[in-house]
């Protein structure tokens, strides 16, 4: 079985990568600063510092903003069923599934530069005749990553109706 913290909102991706953005400018200022500690006048340290807590307090404000749109909830992917926890439970029999959609490959964003230019967004779909649903997840750990993979290929040795997408 995984557990995932479900995304319900897509405004979570653009507030992630500002976040990130966020906690990567500081680092660059500080570098400065420290490379050239004793060439910088008094007056650019302060405009620095004041900079750097200007942008603690926006990554906390955004960060907060990211936590009320993730909520509590969850998804749980097994062999037998996809449950969606958000304010009613529901529960999906993947016997009863005509597709169940899932990427090729699953990653976990690890926060680096990478991650900055790439979206990666988790994901498992289930397509009911003609309409699909789709829930988006965080992956929080590499173990997770492993048994997602294990997951689908338990899925394929079921026999259930897989659509790989990218």
């Amino acid at each position: 079985m995984v557990k995932a913290k479900l995304i319900n909102d897509e405004k979570y991706y653009r507030l992630r990568r500002k976040q990130q953005m966020l906690l990567f400018l500081p680092t660059t200022f500080i570098a400065m600063i420290y490379l050239n500690i004793e060439n910088i006048p008094l007056w650019l340290s302060v405009i620095f510092l004041t900079y750097l807590v200007f942008v603690i307090v926006l990554s906390f404000r955004n960060q907060k903003h990211i936590r009320t749109i993730f909520g509590k909830d969850k998804i749980e992917l097994d062999t037998e069923q996809i449950k969606v926890k958000a304010d009613k439970t529901k529960i999906f029999d993947l016997t009863t599934v005509d597709k169940i959609v899932v990427k090729n490959d699953y990653c976990l964003e690890d926060g680096g530069i990478k991650s900055l230019i790439d979206k990666h967004k988790n994901f498992v779909g289930i397509r009911q005749g003609k309409e699909l649903k789709i829930f988006h997840f965080e992956i929080d750990s590499h173990y997770t990553v492993k048994q997602i993979g294990k997951l689908i290929k338990a899925w394929q040795d079921k026999g259930y109706a897989l659509e790989f997408v990218s």
